[in-house]
């Protein structure tokens, strides 16, 4: 990636900072108000940092900062269900600055989740789960599912030729499939 200003820097940081910190970009306002610079000069900046490569600018949003791959980041690329089975349509294309080898080999992802179906394994609404991508898991594991084009977060098991989806909250019932794609096992969760 191109070399940045001192200043670029800074402003970066501060943005990978304020992520890990609220999930979320900070706004121009922000960001002006940390530096003690002009709406237009923060503006500015964040174009240089975007022809150079580190972050994307999504057209129309206050919080629209998208930081770039780097090694130490995972692609946050979502929301998971994490109660009844539904479609998510809400993509998003933003990067944690995590380094995935936390979570040991292979391709990890994130997502956020939605619902209250796994509360008894911890997991509650707004944590964001991270994801090892392989196509199988073994019995009783936490996995991203894939039914019928809707995704969810549940523990898998294998009975008698079917795939049981089960919940860990007590209110809900297991779901009964007779196929699945998975799309990866739960390595890790983040709350903030």
């Amino acid at each position: 990636m191109v070399r940045l200003t001192e200043r670029q820097k800074e402003i970066l940081g501060f943005i990978e900072e304020y992520v890990r910190e609220y999930g979320v970009a900070p706004s121009i306002r922000d960001i002006a108000a940390r530096f003690g610079i002009q709406v237009r000069a923060v503006a500015d900046h964040l174009k240089a940092l975007e022809r150079k490569g580190y972050i994307e600018r999504l057209p129309g949003r206050s919080r629209g900062i998208i930081l770039k791959k780097s090694p130490n980041s995972i692609p946050l690329l979502g929301f998971i269900p994490a109660g009844k089975l539904t479609l998510t349509d809400e993509v998003f294309d933003e990067y944690l600055s995590i380094d995935p080898s936390l979570f040991g080999t292979g391709e990890i992802f994130a997502l956020r989740v939605r619902g209250d179906s796994m509360v008894g394994d911890h997991i509650v609404d707004g944590d964001i789960v991270f994801i090892r991508r392989q196509d199988s898991v073994k019995n009783g594991e936490i996995a991203a599912v894939l039914v019928d084009g809707e995704v969810t977060l549940k523990r898998v098991y294998f009975k008698k030729g079917k795939i049981i989806l089960q919940p860990s909250n007590p209110e809900m019932e297991p779901i009964e499939v007779d196929d699945a794609k998975i799309l990866g096992v739960f390595v890790g969760l983040l709350r903030r």
